[in-house]
């Protein structure tokens, strides 16, 4: 089954290949000109015209040309850097004395015939020289024919050899011979440089600038085998042999990026859930777990021997001490995370809390997995069992050393990390209950809505077990129900009892909807509809299904209010909601008996601007944990990273870890390593120099839309049936869809045979103006697959989706097994994003997922990770961006630095509570009871960032003061005004169209908030009256 899907996969490349450069056999015959049957792959002349290309709107750029701040090689000639695509080649290292072989090979179109009858008939070329560079000299070189290319060489001395550039281009013309009209332009071309020596010719070049980033050499020694032949011009570049011995150029290159294996000791018993979870074999389970760790020490201690051959045989000596001092911290670190996870070990061994709260743990997760996975037995994959291991002591222990360490589980998208924390929540759940503990256990959260809905989903189901381990335990079943709270915003549940009550009045018998973002019961799956859920008290939901242990109530709270009034042990929040501290004095219920654990789902996302909002809050939410006990465990997790421990500091004040730590080879980090017994992801690169962006993606659509009807396996053909869209901005979104309704159906149907259709597209979007419950019915109809449809009827209205466009959305949250194939319309404003987009297909185990990424010529970093597809996508994560976050900055006090101090009044002191409290900051008492939080603050800017310290304490105070001489004017200053009232307030709302007359603007969202511009359509009459004015 596997090879059927790496065999359908080939095939689409093939095809793309085939249809947007050809030829489909040399000698092939075409009814349409070969400029507008192909999309690319040519070279235009330099003495010609290019009136006949079919976009008109190629401006005169030069392919290389500096943009955006950019620069070019001084080193690379200026006729390489061509305008449109007249040129094309790429730049080499060769050493002293070697013989090359330079091959070019290339078609011509010749017009045969007159009218509708006409036909372009192909004649191949190849041509071929002898570069000897025995006697050679800088300078340039050209190797020219009488059939109107050329190859110039550009020999430049580089150390103990030669940097050759070696540049194509076409200098024909076009010719009238015999009554055949040939075209200029050349087609298919490609250029194949190979070379002749006893030993290696070409040698690897360093193409990446240093850097002082203290990453910067670990990352060098573990991509070192990730090695740079060539650069490209104008197109990409492969080199082939081990040693090198041949250069090519590709015009749609590919290449196979490795899945994380999931096999890494997976025979080991002691990953077995239902072997951890019998509390009467302790012993046996600890022995067991020793052994894992075992096998990891004898790694460690293989990765150390492997240091001194890695440092003298694979580095050059004037960088020894960097790879030494780098290779030291990598198994410093290994050592650390080993050590930490003995002694996990060991509490277990000598804590009978612990060791209870360990195996129910695992009895949750088993079940839950089991629920989802029903004819798999339940396992950890070794990074998870470990990671919970070196994690729970300092989670339950709040005087542990490693409590204000920040645990970042590292792993690649559908590795794992969810299951890996969900394991330690159920954990810290359960160590509480067996201590007697209420309250809030375990807050997760999330920066984007989707990926609040599809994590809630799955928290729901492991908290539904986690229900049913405490009804069958002998004393936990006396007490309180294990439940899960969702805290979002109004657009998704219902934010009080009022607005519950007037949904369920409001639904009709047709409706179906439910005040959940869940359409299906987080344990049997059965659909959820609003005639279940009632207000009693709360608002109760219940499995419609009679058979189901979740038949009277789910487990689930999503109504704020009842959050308040009785915090459910877990809390499933958007970081938006937090902005809502200042507003919400009841939010204080959730910090007075936790939380112990805190996770922070997809750091990579909290950067920039929401960034250093977030880690303002942080400050107050940090200090508000730590009021009735001490400050909570923090952990995170991420698929990209870079400069972790940096972004941690700014936006936690924690130390860092990462886990797994990494070794010294990419591919191997003991609990990651890559899976070459599976298909990975093939990454594709289309650039069609000259052509418009809409044009190139409706080829690329087109052809890969319909090529997929001719997959014959119906399994295989549902992997490759939904075309994910991605782009980077609305505008070009709303673009396409329009593209997809028209050009894109027109192409196919020159795809399919005369008197055939091509198939019909229904297309969906996912992007930020879908309405939030909308959501759950998207991700539904895309899990939905096309084998599960049999009627014509059903494949015409709507199901399935034929292509889903979306932006960055996508990149985080969703989790749908059947998406194999996604075109990405420009390459995305960071690696980390594509990283993160691009994981969202071919997540299935035997699934060949595809990604074709199309780069806009006009743009040069495009251009340049297209010529540099090769070494880049064969260390992509090597490529990943650092985030940072200026949270004392003076934009961002000036934003939300009140915030911070207002959260803490109203949180820390209790006479603060009240709406209409705030006049009362003129008691003395009062005042001085403020102080100690304004030091907090002072304190936390001190670790952070010194440079502002003096400048935030004035801030501070110029903030108490005006807060002062507010209530002195108003005695009944309210913290803020209700509806319809104009009472003096100390906050506004940010979206609100009032303005700040007296108090301060104020979030409610950490997104980047303005006030709504109000736009009316005046009639004549009325413009006429107003410039009368």
């Amino acid at each position: 089954m596997i090879n059927d899907f790496v065999e359908a996969r080939t095939k689409l490349l093939e095809q793309l290949r085939r249809n947007l450069v050809g030829p489909s056999r040399e000698d092939e015959q075409l009814t349409e000109h070969p400029v507008e049957h192909y999309l690319m792959g040519y070279l235009s002349s330099v003495n010609g015209n290019d009136g006949q290309d079919q976009d008109n709107d190629e401006p005169t750029l030069s392919l290389m040309a500096p943009d955006d701040g950019e620069t070019v090689d001084d080193d690379i000639p200026d006729w390489i850097h061509g305008q449109k695509n007249r040129t094309m080649g790429f730049t080499c290292h060769v050493i002293h004395h070697a013989v090359l072989t330079v091959r070019l090979y290339w078609g011509r179109y010749y017009k045969d015939g007159h009218g509708q009858s006409a036909i372009w008939q192909r004649e191949p070329h190849e041509i071929l020289w002898e570069l000897n560079l025995d006697d050679a000299s800088s300078g340039i070189k050209t190797l020219d024919s009488t059939e109107g290319m050329e190859v110039r060489v550009h020999l430049r001395p580089s150390g103990s050899g030669w940097m050759i550039t070696f540049a194509v281009l076409n200098v024909g013309s076009p010719i009238l011979q015999d009554d055949r009209h040939y075209d200029e332009r050349a087609f298919q071309v490609r250029l194949e440089v190979e070379g002749h020596y006893e030993s290696s010719v070409f040698e690897a070049k360093d193409f990446r600038p240093h850097t002082d980033d203290h990453e910067y050499w670990r990352e060098e020694i573990r991509y070192r085998k990730v090695q740079t032949y060539a650069i490209g011009h104008g197109c990409a570049v492969q080199w082939h042999g081990n040693p090198v011995t041949c250069i090519t150029t590709e015009w749609i290159p590919s290449h196979e990026v490795s899945r994380a294996a999931t096999s890494v000791l997976a025979d080991d018993p002691a990953l077995s859930l239902s072997f951890l979870s019998d509390m009467t074999r302790r012993d046996t389970v600890i022995a067991g777990l020793r052994r894992l760790n075992q096998t990891y020490r004898k790694w460690i201690d293989a990765l150390e021997s492997e240091i001194p051959s890695i440092i003298h045989n694979e580095f050059p000596p004037s960088v020894y001490s960097e790879v030494k001092e780098a290779s030291q911290a990598i198994l410093n670190d290994n050592q650390r995370a080993y050590q930490r996870i003995e002694d996990g070990i060991n509490r277990l061994q000598m804590d009978d809390l612990a060791w209870e709260a360990f195996c129910l743990a695992n009895q949750a997760m088993a079940r839950s997995m089991t629920r989802r996975h029903a004819n798999k037995e339940s396992q950890w994959r070794a990074f998870q069992l470990a990671f919970l291991l070196l994690a729970f002591p300092s989670a339950i222990d709040h005087d542990h050393v490693d409590r204000q360490v920040f645990d970042l589980i590292w792993f690649p998208t559908g590795g794992g990390k969810t299951e890996a924390y969900l394991g330690l929540s159920a954990l810290v759940i359960f160590y509480r209950r067996l201590r007697g503990e209420n309250g809030l256990a375990v807050l997760t959260r999330y920066t984007l809505r989707l990926l609040t809905v599809q994590q809630f989903e799955r928290t729901a189901r492991m908290i539904c077990a986690a229900e049913l381990v405490r009804q069958s335990h002998p004393h936990l079943h006396q007490t309180k129900p294990i439940r899960v709270g969702l805290f979002v915003g109004r657009q998704l549940t219902p934010n009080d009892l009022d607005n519950a009550r007037a949904l369920l009045k409001e639904h009709t018998p047709e409706g179906t909807t439910t005040t959940l973002p869940l359409l299906h019961c987080p344990w049997c799956e059965r659909p959820l509809d609003i005639t279940h859920q009632r207000v009693q008290g709360v608002l109760r939901t219940a499995c419609p299904n009679p058979e189901c242990p979740f038949a009277d109530e789910l487990p689930i709270r999503i109504v704020d209010e009842d959050l308040y009034q009785e915090p459910p042990d877990m809390v499933v929040a958007t970081l938006d909601k937090l902005a809502r501290l200042p507003w919400e004095p009841r939010m204080s219920s959730l910090f007075q008996q936790g939380p112990d654990l805190i996770i922070q789902d997809e750091l990579h996302l909290i950067g920039e601007a929401l960034g250093s909002l977030a880690a303002l809050y942080e400050t107050a939410i940090d200090s508000l944990a730590a009021i009735h006990r001490t400050a909570p465990k923090i952990i995170g997790s991420t698929a990209t990273s870079r400069r972790a421990d940096r972004q941690v500091a700014i936006l936690f004040k924690r130390q860092f870890q990462q886990f797994p730590p990494g070794g010294l080879n990419a591919e191997d980090a003991f609990f990651y390593q890559e899976d070459r017994s599976n298909p990975g992801r093939l990454y594709v690169g289309v650039l069609a120099a000259g052509r418009s962006m809409p044009h190139a993606l409706e080829r690329v659509s087109g052809v890969l839309l319909q090529e997929v009807t001719n997959i014959k396996d119906p399994c295989v053909r549902d992997q490759y049936w939904t075309l994910a869209i991605y782009f980077k901005a609305l505008r070009e979104l709303g673009g396409a869809l329009v593209l997809l309704q028209d050009s894109v159906p027109r192409y196919m149907d020159t795809l399919v045979p005369s008197g055939t259709q091509a198939r019909p597209i229904q297309v969906e979007e996912l992007t930020s103006q879908i309405p939030s419950r909308k959501i759950p019915e998207i991700l539904s109809r895309l899990s939905q697959p096309i084998l599960e449809l049999q009627s014509s009827e059903q494949l015409t209205n709507g199901e399935p989706v034929d292509v889903v466009l979306a932006t960055n959305m996508i990149s985080v949250g969703i989790d749908v097994d059947r998406l194999g194939i996604m075109v990405l319309d420009g390459q995305p404003y960071s690696t980390s994003e594509y990283i993160q987009a691009t994981s969202r297909v071919g997540r299935r185990l035997e699934a060949a997922g595809l990604v074709v990424t199309i780069y806009n010529w006009a743009r040069p970093r495009d251009r340049s990770i297209y010529e540099h597809f090769y070494p880049y996508h064969a260390a992509m994560y090597r490529h990943v961006e650092s985030v940072s976050a200026t949270p004392f900055s003076l934009r961002a006090r000036e934003r939300a630095l009140h915030a911070v101090f207002f959260t803490m009044a109203r949180h820390a002191i209790a006479e603060f509570q009240p709406r209409d409290s705030a006049g009362r900051i003129r008691e003395p008492a009062l005042q001085e009871a403020l102080k100690p939080w304004m030091e907090r603050i002072i304190e936390r800017v001190k670790m952070i960032d010194p440079e502002e310290v003096e400048a935030t304490r004035k801030h501070l105070q110029n903030i108490f003061e005006q807060w002062l001489d507010l209530a002195e004017e108003f005695p009944g200053l309210a913290w803020n005004s209700l509806p319809f009232r104009k009472d003096p307030a100390l906050m506004i709302p940010a979206e609100s169209e009032k303005e700040a007359m007296l108090g301060w603007i104020t979030l409610q969202s950490m997104r980047d908030v303005s006030p709504p511009a109000a736009v009316h359509i005046l009639s004549s009459n009325e413009l006429h009256k107003k410039r009368g004015r």
